[in-house]
């Protein structure tokens, strides 16, 4: 029953995540990303000795630079916080933004990552796209774990669709991934930003941002955050 009532919830919340088009998705939307896919393995214990983030630390850790990134908005509260960043220009002209969404874990979202648990979860999970996405035959949807840092192993999805119908287009291509260490968590979202031409193919899209290209920028970003964070319980 409580998995059920588990992928239940994370459908509703990976709803607030959804975004239109090749645009990045909105902070306000990736605020909800600490509390997503991770939701549908089930509730893990909290870790225990860490102390979780006050006001303080997070206000500190809003001052973070990443490395080949232009800070943006940076909106801690007294429970969490919420970073923008853009990288470099990629391919024809467009920016990866990378959202970042940090706050103490609760006992129904901090689960267990280990991506066998989200077999068989994924239509629960494609639901941060558009219906349109969801229902290309051509939809590439990749989940599983990946190694941010030598002892961190996070749980990523990644979406990439291109869909072309009566001359419009609509596109998706993102990169998450959550990390917990049993008391607090992180939740990173990659998305392309276009600045020049719209992709008028999945191959351009492609080279804006791909599974491993994602798998590189989230590793950078996180080694930003890296040292607020104890290893995997």
């Amino acid at each position: 029953m409580y998995r059920m009532m588990a992928v239940t919830a994370l459908a509703a919340t990976l709803l607030a995540l959804a975004a239109c088009g090749g645009g990045s998705e909105s902070p306000a939307a990736a605020n909800g990303s600490a509390q997503s896919a991770a939701t549908a393995a089930g509730a893990a214990p909290s870790a225990g000795a860490q102390a979780r983030f006050t006001a303080d630390d997070l206000a500190r850790l809003a001052q973070t630079t990443i490395p080949g990134y232009t800070a943006g908005r940076q909106t801690p509260s007294a429970t969490s916080l919420l970073a923008v960043y853009e990288s470099a220009a990629v391919a024809n002209g467009a920016r990866v933004t990378a959202v970042v969404t940090i706050s103490p874990c609760d006992p129904f979202i901090c689960t267990n990552l280990d991506a066998a648990n989200f077999k068989g979860k994924e239509p629960q999970l494609k639901t941060v796209l558009p219906e349109i996405h969801i229902n290309n035959p051509a939809l590439v949807f990749t989940i599983g774990n990946v190694e941010l840092a030598p002892g961190y192993r996070g749980f990523f999805t990644y979406a990439r669709s291109f869909v072309s119908n009566n001359g419009s287009t609509a596109t998706a291509n993102r990169y998450s991934v959550q990390y917990h260490d049993g008391t607090n968590q992180v939740a990173i979202l990659l998305t392309v930003k276009s600045e020049g031409p719209f992709p008028k193919s999945e191959a351009e899209m492609q080279r804006q941002l791909d599974q491993p290209s994602g798998e590189s920028a989230a590793r950078t970003v996180f080694a930003a955050f890296q040292p607020a964070f104890r290893p995997t319980p």
